[in-house]
Order: structure tokens, then sequence, then C-alpha cells
């Protein structure tokens, strides 16, 4: 059987269930109705003088509690299925992305909002600095899964991040951000078609989504190849202002300096 058919057989059975126990219920309290007064004792045994002096009475009783227990019990088990099968609470969407389980990052957003609500904004910078750590953290395995969806949230991060760490931030400008982070979280974007990847002096500076790599990968690279030398001042000079812009979670101008920097150095 497939899921789908299992699923709706079950709903069934149980709205079956439920629509029997309602009747059941609306049958009890129609017969104590409609008994009394026709003179029938419903908790104790009745006499054979007892019934003969109430059958005057029990054919129009009879017909009127059988009509009423089919007028109420069949609505009510209709209404059973209806509110079963299409008044159920529809469970929560599920991201269809390579990505797994966002979740987690989800949480961290929406509490970071809960307290930028209160201006707290130096505790809501330090909240989203979880989510920073996590994500950069995960991000060996997450990137490759899908790289445009982990784009997309990357810089809805990157755009949070900047408007809590301003020396001023705008209450609406950090909800603006933070909102657009959970929207992206939520519903990460498909796989994009590739795009031609951005050369800087020879070397790549971005991924074939047009994204930015991670500037702690340039940054490495030029920290290799400089190991066990002392570097020209140009150098020198062009990777500090990487490790700045890095710090500051700008990888696109990181890149460039650290691409110019390695173009210096020869291997």
């Amino acid at each position: 059987m497939r899921p789908g058919s299992r699923v709706l057989s079950e709903v069934a059975a149980q709205a079956k269930v439920q629509a029997t126990a309602r009747t059941l219920r609306i049958c009890k309290i129609a017969v104590r109705a409609f008994a009394k007064p026709a003179g029938i004792g419903i908790t104790s045994v009745a006499t054979p003088v007892a019934l003969e002096e109430a059958k005057p009475n029990m054919a129009p009783v009879l017909r009127n509690l059988l009509l009423s227990v089919v007028l109420i019990a069949v609505p009510a088990g209709g209404f059973t299925l209806v509110e079963t099968v299409f008044l159920a609470p529809a469970q929560s969407p599920v991201a269809l992305s390579a990505l797994g389980d966002l979740s987690a990052y989800a949480a961290i957003v929406a509490d970071t909002q809960k307290i930028a609500a209160t201006a707290d904004f130096a505790a809501a910078e330090r909240r989203i600095s979880d989510l920073e750590t996590l994500w950069d953290r995960n991000e060996p395995a997450l990137r490759p899964a899908d790289p445009a969806a982990w784009a997309s949230i990357d810089d809805a991060a990157d755009a949070a991040f900047a408007a809590l760490r301003t020396d001023r931030p705008d209450a609406a400008k950090v909800q603006t951000a933070l909102g657009a982070l959970l929207s992206a979280l939520a519903a990460p974007v498909a796989a994009a078609a590739s795009q031609p990847v951005q050369l800087v002096a020879g070397i790549a500076v971005t991924d074939d989504t047009g994204h930015a790599l991670p500037c702690e990968e340039l940054i490495g690279t030029l920290r290799d190849r400089l190991a066990g030398k002392t570097p020209p001042a140009a150098v020198a000079d062009l990777q500090a202002k990487a490790l700045e812009r890095c710090n500051a979670d700008d990888d696109t101008r990181a890149n460039v300096f650290s691409a110019q920097a390695l173009a210096m150095v020869k291997e």
C-alpha cells in the first residue's frame, strides 16, 4: 500500500470510531428522553404488566426515537469525518533542501528577534553570534550540499550581523534583516545554474554560484605560502587588510586583498 493510501485509511478508521462513539452517546440520551414519557423504566427490569400498559405509547415514541437518532447521528458522524480529514491541524511545512534540518539556526534567529524587540541590541548581537559560530562550524558539510541555498542563507546572515554590529543599530533595520534571515532558513532557494567564477589576479575569489569564497580559505592559503618567510611590506599590508575585512564578515573584499597578496608571492 502506498504511504498516502495508508494515511487515508487510518484517518477513515479513526473517523469511523469517533462517529460510532458519538452516535452511541446520542442514542443513550435519546432513549432516556423518549422512554420516560412512555413509562418504560430504563434502569429496572420491565414486567409484562408494565410493558402491556406502555404499548399504546411505544409505537409513536419508538418512531420518533429512531427518526431523532438518524437526524442527529448522521450529521454528527459526517462532521466527525470532515473535522478529522479537513480541519486537522496542518503540519509545519518542511523546507525541501539538501541542507537538511535548519531548525536550530531558526531558533537562534527567533531568540534574537525577541531580544532585539526589547532594544537590547548588545544582547541580541551576542545571541546572533551563536548562529554565526554554528553556521561557520557546519559550513564544510552544508555548502557542498547545495551551494546556492547555502549562499542565500549566508548572505541573509551577513546582513543580520551587519545590522546588529553597527555603532547604533536601527530597530526597524534589525527586525527586517532578522525576518529575511528567518525566511531564508525556512525556504532556502533551489540550486541555481552555474555562473562564471570570478578571478582576481588569476585567483578564484568566488564559487560557481557567484558567491564569495570563505575568506578564511584564501587567508589560510596565503599564510601557508608565507610560512617560514618574511613577506614584503606590500604583501604584509594586503594580508593585514584581508584579515581586517574577514573579521568584519566582508568576504568579498577580504578575498580581493588575499588574491592580490598571493599573486605577489611565489610558490
